[in-house]
């Protein structure tokens, strides 16, 4: 006779949330279920490197959109430079006429009429006995007319390469961007899965995934860092130091910014992702920052960890993923991730790659 015990309630609630947490699971894969860690551990785990993967991919899309920006700047120029090559050569097509028209009214065929009717306009003029026969005015509206004439069919090229590396681009853009929105979809399905408490500290947490490591990328312990500052002349006494004018300016704006929302992609002034807010920071002390947080890496002069000040930008994990602006006592100020805000976090929350000064 089959047995119509009740379950215990804690064992009802263990079967219904694994029951909601396998089919996020099986949707974002990757989570082993032979894991001997717990559950709910692992789902946070797995949440945060979807996080991360989707920051990295923001970065790669912010470096897309920055180059769409420049290829858009550079088809402008061309096109303008078109159009005045073009009046250019009107103009100077109607001296050739002009001066071929008086020849030929005067008897005979005009050289500057022959060699606007030539089939090859350069072997004709490669002979010494037209050029000898030319006026020196001809000859320079001729030279004139020509080189405009190449300038035009380069820069219309160049226009054409350029309009079509546009469009490879908004191609790539798109691709780039679904990329994002599928890794966030995946990571906040497994949000969902979590309870509140467990999903609030998820979110307060500064690393990509509860619990990561700390210190630097290449694995030296934070606390031997931290017993180094202590000692004179380090990186105490640097944070301690004066900030130049660009620095207190660039540390005051990131200051202003805590609170707006982190957006993928975004670049201020209402909402961030990381790179855009170290950028936007910097931009209002007159500095222009590459987009992204591996350009970001290089735009400026790299410093030791012990000579860190206020300002200096913190380039965390072996890709440089993550970008904040160190604002002194210990602390950064960036945007972390999808459903928080700008705010304070620890210079140690996540491995530090390298501590950037831009210039």
């Amino acid at each position: 006779m089959a047995s119509h015990r009740r379950p215990k309630a804690g064992k009802t609630r263990v079967t219904v949330l694994t029951a909601t947490a396998v089919t996020a699971v099986a949707f974002a894969s990757n989570v082993s279920y032979a894991d001997p860690a717990p559950f709910q551990e692992r789902v946070r785990q797995r949440i945060g490197e979807l996080y991360h993967q989707a920051e990295a991919t923001t970065e790669e899309y912010n470096g897309l959109a920055e180059r769409q920006e420049r290829l858009r700047e550079q088809v402008a120029r061309a096109q303008g430079r078109i159009a005045d090559a073009q009046a250019e050569l009107v103009v100077l097509q109607g001296d050739l006429g002009s001066m071929a028209a008086a020849r030929y009214r005067g008897g005979g065929v005009d050289p500057t009429l022959a060699l606007l009717m030539s089939e090859s306009p350069d072997e004709y003029l490669s002979r010494a006995s037209v050029l000898d026969r030319l006026a020196e005015r001809q000859r320079d509206a001729v030279v004139r007319a020509r080189s405009t004439r190449r300038a035009l069919d380069q820069e219309r090229r160049e226009a054409a390469d350029s309009l079509a590396a546009l469009e490879t681009g908004r191609r790539d853009l798109a691709a780039k961007r679904a990329d994002v929105e599928r890794e966030l979809t995946r990571a906040r399905e497994l949000l969902n899965t979590l309870d509140a408490s467990d999903r609030a500290r998820f979110l307060a947490a500064d690393g990509p995934a509860e619990g990561s490591a700390g210190g630097f990328v290449d694995g030296t312990d934070p606390n031997r860092a931290s017993r180094d500052e202590a000692r004179p002349g380090s990186a105490r006494d640097a944070r301690t130091a004066p900030i130049d004018g660009r620095a207190a300016i660039a540390v005051a704006a990131a200051t202003r910014a805590l609170g707006k929302p982190y957006v993928w992609g975004a670049g201020g002034p209402d909402s961030f992702d990381c790179s855009g807010l170290t950028g936007w920071a910097w931009q209002q002390a007159g500095v222009v920052l590459p987009r992204t947080s591996q350009a970001q890496a290089g735009a400026g002069r790299a410093v030791p960890i012990a000579e860190i000040r206020p300002g200096d930008l913190v380039v965390y994990f072996g890709g440089y993923t993550h970008v904040g602006v160190y604002v002194g006592a210990g602390r950064i100020i960036h945007a972390p991730k999808p459903g928080t805000n700008v705010r304070y976090a620890p210079l140690r929350s996540m491995p530090i790659a390298k501590v950037v000064r831009p210039a």
